[in-house]
């Protein structure tokens, strides 16, 4: 575990974001939902939810890989009001 310590002008400082963002919350939706080793906690709101959808998240859940690390796509998006606009953001990002 790794513990971060805030001094009271740093905490000054610090700005939170409301949201991530539609695409981020899209895709970190999905990932919750393609994950068959949910705690118990999402069990209930997973079995529910991906009964409802079947297979619509397939398309997006095939970019998540199942194990190892992810680009940071939802950087890569920002924080944007449609998933046009994110994935415009995404596919216009530098390629290193």
């Amino acid at each position: 575990m790794k513990r971060i310590l805030f001094t009271a002008e740093d905490l000054a400082r610090t700005r939170w974001a409301t949201t991530i963002g539609v695409a981020g919350e899209t895709f970190d939706s999905v990932k919750l939902l393609k994950d068959r080793d949910t705690s118990l906690t999402f069990r209930r709101l997973h079995v529910s939810v991906r009964g409802r959808l079947g297979e619509q998240p397939g398309p997006l859940a095939a970019l998540i890989p199942k194990r190892g690390p992810l680009i940071d796509a939802m950087s890569l998006m920002g924080d944007t009001a449609s998933i046009d606009e994110a994935v415009g953001n995404f596919m216009a990002a530098p390629v290193p």
